[in-house]
Formats: structure tokens, sequence, C-alpha cells
């Protein structure tokens, strides 16, 4: 199955966090593996804490809307 752009920034950006930097060379593998228990492709192992949870909903935010212009 590929992975979508949406799915590769999330990667990346798990990959890059200080958690993934924990697992040095492997934070790629890491990244990966994590995001197919995320998605479902792979069981949860007991105990396992979702990195992409917060992840997910900052990729969510609502864009900033523009400031109203001062009357004169």
């Amino acid at each position: 199955m590929a992975i979508t752009k949406e799915a590769e920034k999330l990667i990346s950006q798990l990959e890059n966090s200080p958690e993934g930097r924990k697992h040095g060379r492997d934070a790629r593998a890491y990244a990966v593996d994590n995001w197919k228990i995320h998605t479902g492709e792979w069981e949860k192992p007991d105990g396992w804490k979702d990195p992409y949870a917060k992840l997910d909903k900052a990729s969510k935010a609502k864009p900033k809307t523009t400031k109203a212009k001062a009357k004169k």
C-alpha cells in the first residue's frame, strides 16, 4: 500500500521529533511502524500510545482568518 503525501508528512514529523530522534538511524523505521499500527494495518501492542494522535490534530488546525481592516 502506498503512503499518501499527507501520511508522508506526518511520518516525517514523527521521524524528526524528539521521540523519533531517540531511535537514531532507525527513526524512519520507528515512524513507519507506528504509522502502520495507527492505521490498523498492524495490531496494537499492549501499552502502546499513539504518537500520531497529537500530530493529526495539529495538521487539521483551522486556517487563520485575515484581520479586519481598521476604519478611518
